[in-house]
């Protein structure tokens, strides 16, 4: 571990990193444009309607505590994703929904919480499935890097500081890939998307 600054950041992930030939696989991208379509369908048509378009949820609750119901829909959409990513795909949309939905709200009812309103805005199913792929590529890489740098870094607020750092520049890779990025949020985009994260991260830094 060279430091805590980003350019030592970036070397210490490059070199954790170069013997990846990629981090996100194909399937992720299915995954990211399952979560469009459903999102899209939630600020275009509403909670109910969008439930009822998809014979996974038919059955499912609005009135539900948030999480039971979350858990059914990410186990739907992490469909495509098969072990050991599939953990960390799971965790990471977990994450996406309660943070759109607030935090707060996990045990109340599905419908009560704030996810229908954040999505309704306009071009939040886009922001969406971003905030997802920063989650992704963070929780992807710490899982990775963790173990390593326990040992250089015992202590847990360096830890914790280094780990933040970390967050910081795999959430500005994300974003820097998908301003390159036009158009409708399906499989093709996020596959460029991920291909453009992953040059960022695992290209060579002076």
């Amino acid at each position: 571990m060279k430091g805590y600054d980003e350019a030592s950041i970036r070397a210490d992930l490059q070199e954790y990193l170069g013997r990846q030939r990629g981090l996100i696989s194909p399937e992720f991208s299915q995954v990211a444009a399952d979560i469009s379509l459903f999102t899209s369908a939630i600020s275009r048509c509403g909670l109910q309607i969008a439930l009822s378009q998809s014979a996974a949820f038919r059955n499912v609750d609005p009135g539900s505590p948030f999480i039971e119901v979350a858990e059914t829909i990410v186990r739907h959409h992490i469909r495509f994703i098969r072990e050991p990513e599939r953990d960390i795909v799971r965790k990471s949309l977990l994450e996406a929904y309660t943070h759109a939905a607030g935090p707060q709200y996990i045990l109340e009812p599905f419908s009560k919480t704030l996810l229908v309103k954040s999505l309704s805005r306009s071009g939040s199913s886009r922001k969406f499935v971003t905030m997802f792929f920063s989650l992704y590529v963070f929780n992807l890489i710490s899982m990775g890097v963790q173990d390593d740098l326990r040992g250089r870094v015992p202590d847990e607020k360096p830890f914790q500081l280094y780990m933040s750092r970390v967050e910081a520049i795999c959430c500005d890779a994300v974003m820097a890939a998908v301003k390159r990025q036009r158009g409708e949020v399906d499989e093709m985009w996020a596959t460029a998307v991920a291909r453009s994260v992953e040059e960022q991260l695992l290209r060579t830094y002076p």
